[in-house]
This record gives structure tokens, C-alpha cells and sequence, in this order.
């Protein structure tokens, strides 16, 4: 998020969703950054969850599942076009 040209994609998700919270901005944030990364290249991408999580099974799988529902919602911060 240093370079200037990623601050757009920061403020549209900021846009997107003035009722979130930081957290919630930010797991947006990084959904918006693997779309981008899916335009300009073909196959699978990860996103990581909290280490935090890393000892809790239940708290990964939900986090994953949260994450993946937020990439199918309409107004995600993030399009899939």
C-alpha cells in the first residue's frame, strides 16, 4: 500500500464499505488485491488468514468460508469482471 498507484483501490474499498470496521476494510482490501492479480494472471490464488487462527480449525475454516462469501457478494469492494 506504498505505492501510489495501489491508493485507489484503497479508497474504493474504503467507499464501498463505510460501515466496516478496520479489520473487515482490510480483509476487503486484500480480496480487491487478489481480483486485481487474477486479471493479469490465469490459475488458482490463496489468501492467507490471521496466524492468530492458526490453533483454532473452526475460527480458519469460518474465517476461509467468510472470505470467499465476500468475493461472491455484489459490492464486495472488489469485481470479479
Amino acid at each position: 500500500m506504498q505505492k501510489p498507484e495501489y491508493l485507489p483501490l484503497l479508497e474504493q474499498t474504503i467507499r464501498d464499505h463505510p460501515q466496516l470496521g478496520t479489520s473487515e476494510v482490510i480483509d476487503r482490501l486484500l480480496i480487491a488485491f487478489g481480483i486485481e492479480i487474477l486479471k493479469v494472471h490465469s490459475g488458482p490464488g490463496s489468501t492467507e488468514v490471521d496466524a492468530a487462527l492458526s490453533f483454532d480449525t473452526a475460527a480458519t475454516v469460518a474465517k476461509g468460508r467468510e472470505l470467499i462469501a465476500c468475493t461472491k457478494k455484489p459490492g464486495s469492494g472488489a469485481s470479479a469482471s
